[in-house]
This record gives C-alpha cells, structure tokens and sequence, in this order.
C-alpha cells in the first residue's frame, strides 16, 4: 500500500483524522496513514489494495571485463538486480533494540521520513500499519570482484626452475556503485558487508 504522514498543525488534516477516526482507525498525529485510494475515509483491503511494484527484480544485470598490458591484467565483476522492491518490514521504534538512526516524527519534526516511536508497536492501537513504511525501492549495482596479477616470465623465473609466475591480490564485494537502500547490502540481503582481501602466488614448476 502506497503511504503518507500527516502534519498535524495543519486544520484540514486534523479534519481528516477525524473522519478516519469515525470509521473504525485510531489514526493519531506522527502517525503512518495508508493511502484512502476510493475516498471513503476509511481503510479496507478490498477497495484501498493496490499494486506498487515487484518484489522480485524485472533486471538481473552483470558484466565482467578483464583488461590486459603487458605483463598486468585487471579483472572487474560488475552485478545488480534493478525495478523491484524489498520489504524490510519498517520502523518499530517499541523497545530500547538496537536501532538505525532515523529521521522520525515528532511535533517539532512533522515532516519526517517515518513515524513517531510508539510504545510496543507491534500491538499498539493506531498503529497497525507502521510496516507499510518499509517497501522500499531496492535497486543497486555492485563490484562483487577487483582483481590485478602480474604474470613474470623469461629469464627471471627460469632461474627460479619455474615455468611460469602469477602474483595478484582480489578484493571481494568491495562496495556498491549505487544502492537505493543505503543501510542494506541488497547483494547478500544483510546489514553486513562481506567484503574479503587475497594476496597470492600461483607457480608453475
């Protein structure tokens, strides 16, 4: 369901609470208010229901290039997943939790990004629709893959007894070109980065 937040110094909204209020919600100020798509006041799931998107992506992108000059060659793996949507379920705010900073209502901050805290919001009157607050737009692109290598040959590993030497270091998710969802690795779906560092020899006897 599409979302929007009330101001509630402003009369006309204060009115409009009202008339929800009226038909069943216990709609307060700073609180989410799921969008009255048919204009009754009121908020059922048969005639308020509505499609804003997919959760499963409508692109899967990736590209792999490897560039070479002389003896060095670079490797980049590019990938991302683009037009869907993720619900990461919004912003309780109902207990002293680990919580990411957010921009939240308050009377002097009435046109925040999210909600008020409400005490125990998962079971809280008024507020059964806090989770609507958490589609959001997942679009990203990432470099899953950096890697260089420098490949010694001639003179220089004959006397070594070797046929041939590779030295490279690759670099693993080392972070995301662009990302809607700024506090997620929408790769892995986490709130971690699983970024990882390799320095190697490869030696051919």
């Amino acid at each position: 369901m599409a979302t929007k937040r009330l101001d509630s110094g402003k009369k006309s909204d204060i009115d409009q609470y009202k008339l929800f209020n009226a038909n069943g919600n216990t709609f307060t100020p700073g609180n989410v208010r799921v969008q009255d798509l048919n204009g009754d006041n009121k908020i059922d799931p048969n005639n308020d229901r509505q499609i804003i998107g997919w959760t499963r992506p409508r692109w899967v992108v990736g590209m792999t290039n490897s560039l070479s000059y002389k003896n060095f060659t670079f490797d980049i793996f590019i990938y991302g997943r683009l037009n869907y949507k993720y619900n990461y379920g919004g912003e309780v705010q109902a207990a002293r939790s680990v919580n990411r900073v957010i921009n939240y209502y308050t009377e002097n901050n009435t046109n925040a990004e999210f909600q008020k805290p409400i005490f125990n919001a998962g079971g809280a009157a008024g507020d059964a629709f806090f989770s609507a607050l958490g589609y959001l737009n997942a679009d990203f692109l990432k470099i899953r893959n950096i890697s260089m290598s420098y490949n010694l040959k001639g003179s220089a590993v004959s006397k070594l007894r070797m046929s041939d030497l590779r030295v490279f270091l690759q670099v693993q998710n080392p972070g995301m070109l662009t990302s809607k969802i700024k506090f997620m690795d929408m790769d892995v779906v986490g709130n971690t980065w699983n970024r990882g560092y390799t320095i190697g020899i490869n030696a051919s006897f």
